[in-house]
């Protein structure tokens, strides 16, 4: 049990309660955000347990509370963790994810502002849009989705998608198309397009891309498709990102190769995906060199200079190692590179011999241990290998008209080193772009519904950043364009309670009159954001004026955020809950079932009878002149049976 919410520099009791069975000892620990504030062993009694420790904090945020019980031969040990959070008040601040250690401009351009933020590296990024409830603003500086923990992403995506933070994107070799945000979940809310395939572009690229259609791969991934639709739809996306003048080959390999596109031109992005997309699983597993051999013979007829294979296996079945870092080598020495994407996970059996052969081929091995995750993976590498998605030359940016409302006084933008290639999306609003007679964004941002989203298409500061470092407004910039997306979003203020009872979520809002007058012809609307996304939403009702609620069962474990979405005034979020378990292993007290029974019948008037016979006798004394029945149906039954052998005898006569 947790207060509502509390103060920074305040301190509070984190009640808990260990349910047990029968007697027994137990070893428990309970952490916050991962470190240890009580932890100890305790002789249990049956039923409910009572502790408290005491905490505090001095910084605000998200708490993220678990409470672990360590108990050998545990009956039903999918009970034994808890989660809650508790949200420490503090001033709205932004949240910068980087995967430079060091502060580099964005951070000190922040920190002179006086605008407060907190920074993560990706791979600490929060996983639930209710750990993201205290920032305006997220900020990725130059990241890899890849590098985000599973989930990350996605709920990134909700809590913008939802109005709860804006969000802002910075460029690099490591950002936007070649850092895997093309067909992500944050995709659809860019400012920009990431698909380039008519681009003018500089060179041309043959890729070979070698698929492992093994059994494993015909297990299922959800939704009616399996690992193998997945990969083959992630292959024919990457495709379909290829100019015309590029080359593809794609070789569906099990125990043999199956050459499905021999090397072509890329022309026919649409026919080329539909063959891939129909390739099927079938029995063993990949043979490893067998894959590298037949992609090397194909990608050997391409008389390009940038040549490039992919392989695709699954880090749990990669058989016929033998040999295949050897040929890698000699490969990479034709001008051939290697990179590999793998189904799993870095601890699986074959991760490791992955890993090293990506490395002896000069490329790099990347992992998903789910099948949604292949798609994004495989145009993430299509354009890092294409060179399309970061350009590596010198470009001068052009102020556009709309420039102006940033505040900032510039006239000559300063000479950058490197852009991410993209287009502005329709409904965008370009304040930087190139001059090349294509309109090139180099800074734009677009509204999404209740929150903003910006994209800088170059790196603020680093190896393709120009002089833009150096550039006497690029603080200013950098703050005016924070501040400018942190302002569409609004958090209203409102006295909000939330519970859980028994897998029944519900969250209730208090509205000052002031509030109230101000959409009184407004429906709120709650909307339950969990890792997934936005999982439910529904019309508030109104239990009274000015209190406002509404009730969602909840069966998937995890931490929900009930976020009231009131039009344009803004959202309110009410305290996050979590589902550590499935109710179905709630602890039961065994007698819970009466309890409401017998509440049921006190409060119709009657009362309690726990065998059928006693309620039979209840009933005949309730009604005293009352005909018992069963004698005359008895001789009635009887005279009915004589009847009718009476009547057969006389119809034979």
């Amino acid at each position: 049990v947790l207060p509502g919410e509390a103060e920074v520099r305040s301190a509070w009791f984190v009640r808990y309660a260990i349910h047990a069975n029968a007697p027994v000892e137990a070893d428990y620990i309970l952490s916050r955000n991962g470190l240890v504030i009580a932890r100890g062993r305790a002789a249990l009694r049956p039923g409910p347990n009572h502790f408290f420790a005491r905490d505090a904090a001095e910084e605000d945020g998200i708490l993220q509370y678990r409470l672990e019980v360590m108990l050998s031969g545990d009956a039903v040990p999918q009970n034994n963790c808890s989660e809650a959070l508790l949200r420490v008040r503090g001033g709205e601040k932004a949240l910068v994810v980087s995967s430079v250690e060091t502060p580099g401009l964005l951070a000190n351009s922040l920190a002179a502002a006086a605008i407060p933020f907190d920074s993560f590296p990706p791979e600490r990024f929060p996983d639930s849009p209710a750990l993201l409830e205290s920032y305006r603003l997220v900020i990725l500086e130059n990241c890899r989705l890849i590098d985000f923990p599973g989930g990350g992403a996605q709920a990134l995506a909700a809590a913008v998608d939802a109005g709860l933070a804006s969000l802002l994107i910075t460029g690099g070799s490591d950002s936007f198309g070649t850092g895997g945000y093309h067909r992500s979940p944050l995709d659809p809310l860019l400012p920009v397009e990431l698909e380039l395939r008519n681009e003018r572009r500089r060179g041309t690229t043959a890729v070979a891309i070698a698929l492992d259609r093994s059994g494993s791969m015909a297990a299922d991934a959800g939704n009616g498709r399996t690992k193998m639709d997945i990969a083959n739809l992630g292959a024919a996306e990457s495709i379909r990102l290829l100019s015309p003048r590029d080359q593809a080959a794609v070789i569906a390999v099990d125990s043999q190769p199956h050459v499905i596109v021999p090397l072509s031109q890329a022309d026919a992005a649409d026919d080329l995906a539909r063959l891939i997309r129909g390739i099927q699983s079938m029995g063993g597993g990949i043979y490893c060199r067998t894959a590298l051999e037949a992609a090397a013979g194909e990608i050997r007829k391409s008389s390009l200079s940038n040549r490039h294979i992919i392989l695709f296996a699954d880090a749990a079945d990669a058989e016929e190692q033998d040999g295949c870092l050897e040929l890698a080598e000699r490969i990479g020495r034709e001008g051939v590179g290697l990179s590999v994407i793998a189904m799993g996970t870095v601890g699986d059996s074959d991760a490791g011999f992955l890993r090293e052969l990506a490395a002896a081929g000069g490329g790099e091995a990347l992992f998903s241990s789910h099948a949604g995750g292949l798609p994004a993976l495989f145009t993430q590498e299509i354009m890092r290998v294409s060179r399309r998605g970061f350009l590596e030359e010198a470009v001068t940016p052009r102020l556009a008209p709309s420039f102006a409302m940033l505040g900032v006084q510039a006239d000559s933008p300063p000479r950058l080193g490197g852009v991410n290639v993209s287009s502005a999306r329709e409904g965008a609003l370009v304040f930087m772009d190139i001059d090349d007679g294509f309109g090139t964004p180099l800074l734009a941002a677009r509204a999404n519904g209740r929150s903003w989203t910006g994209a800088v298409l170059f790196e603020l500061d680093g190896r393709h950043s120009g002089s833009f470092p150096a550039w006497p407004q690029a603080p200013e910039l950098i703050v005016s364009l924070s501040r400018l997306l942190a302002s569409g979003v609004n958090h209203v203020p409102v006295k909000a309670y939330s519970r859980l009872d028994r897998g029944v979520a519900e969250a209730r809002f208090e509205f000052s009159p002031e509030a109230i007058r101000q959409f009184r012809n407004v429906r709120p609307v709650l909307k339950w954001l969990a890792r997934e996304g936005l999982v439910a939403e529904s019309e508030m009702e109104w239990l009274e004026p000015g209190i406002a609620a509404a009730r969602f069962p909840l069966a998937r474990p995890g931490t929900y955020l009930p976020l009231a979405d009131l039009g344009e005034l803004g959202v309110a979020a009410a305290p996050s809950l979590s589902l550590s378990y499935s109710p179905e292993y709630a602890p039961e007290s065994g007698r819970d079932g009466l309890a409401l029974l017998r509440s049921l019948a006190d409060a119709a008037g009657g009362g309690d009878g726990l065998d059928i016979s006693d309620l039979r006798r209840s009933a005949r004394a309730e009604r005293p002149g009352g005909v018992e029945l069963r004698p005359f149906l008895f001789a009635a039954f009887l005279l009915m049976f004589l009847l009718e052998l009476a009547a057969r005898r006389l119809w034979i006569r």
